[in-house]
């Protein structure tokens, strides 16, 4: 972010800052993905998948808090 702040020009800060977030958020989510396969054939069938869902919902939640929050700003 600092990086963004510096040395990207303000017309594509936004763009930036999107992929940015995309990217960590994705890097973030293959790895739990990578995580649940393995717990699927480790350990209690299925214990990773519950596990993958229970992050998908709460990013889910994340989101639509986010919308309200800065709609009533």
């Amino acid at each position: 972010m600092y990086y963004i702040y510096q040395f990207v020009e303000w017309q594509n800060k936004l763009l930036a800052q999107s992929l940015y977030h995309a990217l960590s958020s994705g890097i973030v989510m293959t790895i739990f993905t990578l995580f649940s396969g393995v717990s699927f054939r480790y350990y209690n069938n299925g214990e990773g998948f519950l596990i993958m869902g229970a992050f998908c919902i709460l990013s889910f939640l994340f989101v639509i808090i986010n919308i309200f929050w800065k709609k009533y700003e």
